[in-house]
């Protein structure tokens, strides 16, 4: 987060010979935020390549990434690689606690939750 407030920070700097209505224009922005994804990696892939052709200057993760697709590791490992920044949801907190082993034994989701958080690393890329 921080390195997108410090972009926008530096195109509101002052330049010689602009007005206050130009930094303006200069700041505009097309930012994305992507959220509840839950593990979808074709919906992910299909947003991404729409985020490129719409031209996003900055995207942001609203968090529920993983639980509860059938491609979990793969959507993580995308969106490492993708470096956005990101929060987490109620649902990848939920994951961790699984994986971590303190999540309370009544949770509703426990199942999906430890499914998700024992799916082995995907393979690298070729």
């Amino acid at each position: 987060m921080r390195e997108v407030v410090s972009g926008l920070a530096a195109r509101l700097g002052r330049r010689e010979g602009t007005t206050p209505d130009d930094r303006l224009r200069d700041l505009a922005v097309k930012l994305a935020i992507v959220s509840d994804v839950h593990g979808n990696l074709a919906a992910l892939e299909a947003v991404r390549q729409d985020l490129r052709t719409q031209g996003a200057d900055e995207v942001l993760l609203g968090g529920d990434l993983v639980l509860g697709g059938r491609n979990p590791v793969e959507v993580l490992d995308l969106l490492a690689a993708w470096g956005a920044p990101a929060v987490l949801g109620n649902t990848d907190v939920f994951v961790l606690t699984v994986a971590q082993g303190v999540a309370p034994p009544s949770a509703s989701d426990i199942a999906m939750g430890t499914w998700a958080a024992g799916r082995p690393a995907a393979p690298a890329a070729p």
